[in-house]
């Protein structure tokens, strides 16, 4: 499979999606706040989402997955999105996932991520205090 960058336009268009934008609401995120950000890497996933690689160090990025619905090459097209990142100079990955997102922990860990630590309280979720579950991958 060729990747493809995603289009500012898609990139936005996928996150304000209402399938996407309420995953994206719940981590305290408001409509203005979200725009395609220049620094990042963005492949587009089909016509349904993408996959985001922002640099946190040299070595590092972050990944996360905007999608309006996942299908059986969801997790091929993530592991070719790592292998690409990889040939470009990353070596480590990081996944901040709040503690509440089942399917998104399930994903990373298909993907073969581990939990490497917890941030409790990073957010409050109907009126409790809920972690933010670092997943780390290389």
């Amino acid at each position: 499979m060729m990747l493809v960058q995603a289009s500012p336009e898609f990139v936005t268009h996928i996150m304000r999606d209402p399938r996407v934008w309420r995953w994206v609401a719940e981590d305290g995120v408001s409509p203005g706040d979200v725009r395609y950000q220049p620094t990042a890497t963005y492949f587009q996933f089909q016509d349904k989402g993408f996959v985001m690689f922002r640099r946190v160090t040299q070595r590092m990025r972050e990944i996360h997955v905007a999608t309006r619905r996942g299908d059986a090459t969801l997790v091929s097209f993530i592991h070719e999105c790592l292998d690409e990142m990889r040939h470009r100079g990353a070596a480590k990955f990081i996944a901040p996932i709040g503690d509440w997102n089942v399917a998104a922990l399930r994903l990373a860990r298909r993907c073969g991520f581990v939990e490497e630590g917890r941030i409790t309280g990073a957010y409050v979720r109907d009126g409790e205090p809920r972690a933010l579950i670092m997943m780390g991958g290389c």
